[in-house]
């Protein structure tokens, strides 16, 4: 069950071309806004509620999201015009207590990821402790990637797992490799024909934005 707040959690400044991102892909979204002098609106959420959020009637002009899987799903429920993958991440565990992380932070109990019912990181984050750790039970469940971050920042767990986009330099950390949980990828969605939604789909997608969110945010495309 989603919670309702999350679902009704909008932006309160309206701009005429609304976009909404997979919460882990907003400070690349705010970057390239910023660096490229763009006129829009970003909302926020976990993948799983910017589906939810469109399916209930609320309208936006181009999406991001990530996980392949979630493709699929609005590929087959809404109109997508237009689609490409913008860049891919990799998951890591961070820890301030640890001096060295190994897989067995995995088995911590104050080991704290996203929810994996709606939250595409806690989704990888659950196959890679059924892959190497030894209890599925002793995690705390955030309900976005970036209030898993901001849990760790806070203390209330000793370790927890993110994007490789949101290390920052106070953690020790450990980046799984591909036989443990392979690249997640995030995928652009324009959703109408609209003349000022295909110039910023198209500004966002340019090789200039992709080398900004690369350098800057640790994100990448093979």
């Amino acid at each position: 069950m989603i919670p309702l707040f999350l679902l009704l959690n909008s932006c309160t400044q309206q701009s005429n071309t609304q976009v909404h991102t997979a919460s882990s892909f907003y400070p690349s979204i705010h970057l390239l806004k910023d660096s490229l002098s763009l006129d829009f609106n970003i909302q926020q959420a976990a993948t799983g509620i910017l589906f939810k959020q469109l399916s209930l009637g609320q309208k936006a002009d181009i999406v991001i999201i990530s996980q392949a899987e979630w493709l699929d799903r609005f590929n087959k429920d809404f109109e997508i015009f237009e689609s490409k993958l913008i860049a891919k991440n990799r998951l890591c565990m961070i820890s301030k207590q640890d001096s060295i992380i190994s897989l067995d932070v995995l088995n911590s109990k104050e080991l704290g990821i996203a929810n994996p019912d709606f939250v595409p990181l806690g989704y990888y984050s659950m196959q890679v402790i059924s892959q190497v750790g030894d209890s599925i039970n002793t995690t705390f469940h955030f309900n976005s990637a970036s209030q898993v971050k901001k849990m760790a920042d806070i203390g209330e767990v000793s370790s927890a797992i993110i994007y490789q986009s949101q290390l920052t330099k106070e953690y020790n950390y450990y980046c799984f490799p591909d036989s443990i949980q392979p690249d997640i990828s995030y995928f652009i969605l324009r959703m109408n024909d609209k003349e000022k939604t295909i110039s910023i789909f198209n500004q966002l997608t340019s090789s200039n934005a992709i080398k900004l969110i690369s350098l800057e945010d640790q994100l990448y495309l093979k």
